[in-house]
């Protein structure tokens, strides 16, 4: 979700876009970078979670909801400030 609003964003025209200062474009191209490899990282440690999860005998419908609902409201979050900001 993340990466289809990082590539909209980066089709924009220059009649689209918000005239910004240059620190503040470098500000920005820092944080999607590193926000990128943060998230990188969660998703590749997903499948390894789920097996010691599944080792430690957890109920597999905790596994699910301790996986779905950040996701849900990091979503929900990001949605609502990306649209309404």
């Amino acid at each position: 979700m993340e990466v289809f609003y990082s590539w909209q964003s980066l089709l924009q025209t220059n009649e689209d876009r918000i005239n910004t200062s240059s620190a503040f474009n470098s500000f920005k191209n820092n944080y999607l970078l590193i926000f990128s490899i943060m998230m990188a990282g969660d998703w590749l440690q997903g499948p390894y979670v789920y097996y010691l999860y599944s080792v430690l005998m957890v109920l597999e419908k905790e596994i699910l909801d301790s996986y779905s609902l950040p996701v849900l409201v990091r979503d929900v979050v990001w949605n609502h400030c990306w649209i309404s900001g």
